[in-house]
């Protein structure tokens, strides 16, 4: 027994030996492996957060790596993260409130589109400007070339942006979702990606549609104040020699002794020298500026008195008149003398544009949004060629013939619709009839 039992203590000392060595090994190889695989990558993170938190005159990181092990560390440098995280994206959140502030409040259109063309954010101004409606469903299927009346152009555009990188306030004919045109300047450039790609253009489109409207009216103001002097000079150097050679004519007809052929030139070189009287006076009616005599009137009933006096002409000619007047358009400050000059221009224009019967459209509105009285006058005649629109107030431009005019009709309209404060405009379809439009100030 004490045998066997000094056989069992020594293996029992052995076993307990080897499971002493094996348990010191285990926990030796546990260590390298917690060591290779935890301690060694926490130091490289720990390398890499203090690589971002060194200050610029110091090597050392904000935290000391002498007062904490390495978890703690790893604990400081999350915390410092996880502030810094919260920082920026506050500042982000803040510049993207700002951005989209200003994006939203810019008087001028903002447009971002893909690298396709296809447009992906537009503002506010740009809904309104484009008549898009529902601005949502608009971007579905928005492209950047339906912004122009051309959309071949659009799309050399977007060609010329995307190799040229910018383009500055390039001139360029848009139209609205309505079909309506307008006049634009556009400022874009290219958007790249991360990998230099292109990513479509982000760019800027100030509508300058009332600026070239006023423009043209400045120019054509200055072009009819020139005219103006110019005519008022040759208008009075010219009226005394047809006065003189007038009276002569008379002279000469009052003279017994003058035989039939040379009455009869002389009623010719009267007849032409009263036609040279004529638009010596529409001449100096076009210069003149003598003050206009203004008082509050009824435009209706100056309309009115214009149709009476041309009512058998226009009974003659097959013409219906339609008028459709708005109670509160009717006072405006004017002079009546003038103003029936103006009405009585307009109309016989649209009579002789209608040789063979029509409609005259007369009609009238209170736009209160505006603060103005618009005037209509429109005939269903034969048009004015687009070409020549822009020169239809011109003086001596007509598109009569010889004997019918004398071009100066429209052009002291003009000037007594300015003098009235006002503004008048032309719209016409070749073969289907034009339109005149006249706005004054609305009272009160």
């Amino acid at each position: 027994m004490d045998s066997l039992n000094l056989k069992i203590k020594e293996r029992t000392a052995w076993v307990f030996l080897f499971g002493v060595i094996s348990l010191f090994s285990l926990f030796a190889l546990f260590a390298v492996l917690f060591n290779r695989t935890v301690i060694q990558q926490l130091k490289r993170l720990l390398s890499t957060f203090r690589s971002i938190y060194t200050t610029d005159d110091s090597d050392q990181p904000f935290y000391s790596s002498n007062h904490y092990d390495e978890i703690d560390q790893i604990k400081y440098a999350f915390e410092n993260v996880a502030d810094d995280l919260r920082q920026a994206h506050e500042e982000l959140k803040a510049s993207e409130t700002k951005y989209r502030t200003l994006f939203e409040a810019s008087p001028d259109v903002i447009f971002v589109t893909d690298a396709s063309g296809r447009i992906t954010d537009l503002n506010n101004a740009g809904a309104r400007l484009f008549e898009v409606g529902n601005l949502n469903d608009y971007l579905k299927n928005a492209h950047f070339t339906r912004l122009f009346a051309d959309m071949d152009k659009g799309r050399t555009l977007f060609t010329t942006i995307e190799k040229k990188i910018l383009v500055s306030n390039a001139e360029c004919i848009l139209k609205t979702d309505k079909e309506k045109p307008l006049n634009g300047l556009i400022s874009a450039n290219r958007l790249l990606n991360e990998q230099g790609e292109f990513n479509g253009i982000e760019g800027v489109i100030r509508d300058v549609t009332e600026e070239e409207k006023l423009r043209k009216q400045m120019a054509q103001a200055e072009r009819l104040a020139s005219i103006g002097q110019l005519a008022a000079g040759v208008a009075h150097e010219i009226n005394n020699p047809l006065g003189v050679i007038l009276c002569h004519g008379d002279l000469i007809k009052k003279n017994r002794e003058v035989n039939q052929q040379i009455r009869e030139d002389t009623d010719i070189i009267q007849r032409h020298a009263y036609s040279c009287k004529t638009i010596v006076e529409s001449l100096l009616n076009f210069a003149r500026v003598s003050e206009a005599k203004m008082c509050r009137s009824d435009i209706h009933e100056c309309i009115n008195e214009i149709l009476a006096v041309l009512q058998n002409r226009l009974k003659k000619q097959n013409i219906e008149v339609e008028q459709r007047f708005d109670p509160n358009a009717q006072e405006i400050i004017m002079d009546e003398h003038k103003m029936e000059q103006v009405f009585m221009n307009l109309f016989l224009n649209s009579i002789q544009a209608m040789p063979t019967g029509g409609i005259l459209r007369i009609t009238s509105e209170c736009d209160k949004q505006n603060q103005q009285i618009v005037i209509n006058v429109e005939d269903t005649g034969c048009g004015i060629p687009e070409d020549k629109l822009d020169k239809v107030f011109e003086p001596f431009f007509t598109t009569k013939g010889r004997s019918e005019g004398t071009g100066l009709g429209l052009s002291v309209t003009y000037g007594i619709i300015q003098q009235h404060h006002g503004e008048i405009s032309v719209t016409s379809q070749l073969g289907a009839g034009t339109r005149f439009s006249i706005l004054f100030p609305r009272l009160g």
